[in-house]
């Protein structure tokens, strides 16, 4: 069993479906099913008349970080750091690649910039 506090919750927005995901949030924070708490939001909509409940379901939408897309959750030791270091490998070789697509592309246009056409098509058309 995993310690509490040694691993606390967070509270995070999880957006499946059309909303913005603090019911969602709130019901996995809370360990309650997701229908009570949309049912509490909607009861609280309409006691406060709409405007209110909407005014702080945004607020909550501003203050909650979105879930981080892949929570390796209860996962330790090497299999979790395997999956860090493929991501991080795959991610260094795109910013590589782009890299060296951009030093491509610079080169031409200071090839371009810097030849004899270039200056004499200045002239003439300044």
């Amino acid at each position: 069993m995993i310690d509490d506090y040694e691993h606390p919750r967070k509270l995070y927005r999880i957006r499946k479906g059309r909303g913005l995901g603090v019911c969602h949030g709130i019901a996995e924070y809370l360990d309650f099913p997701v229908w009570v708490v949309q049912a509490a939001a909607i009861i609280l909509c309409l006691v406060t008349r709409v405007i209110p409940f909407l005014i702080l379901y945004g607020i909550a939408a501003l203050m909650m970080k979105p879930k981080p897309g892949c929570v390796h959750r209860y996962v330790f030791g090497p299999a979790r750091w395997e999956a860090k270091s493929s991501k991080l490998a795959t991610s260094w070789h795109d910013v590589k690649q782009t890299m060296a697509t951009l030093d491509r592309r610079i080169q031409r246009m200071e090839n371009v910039v810097t030849s004899r056409e270039y200056d004499w098509d200045r002239r003439l058309n300044s």
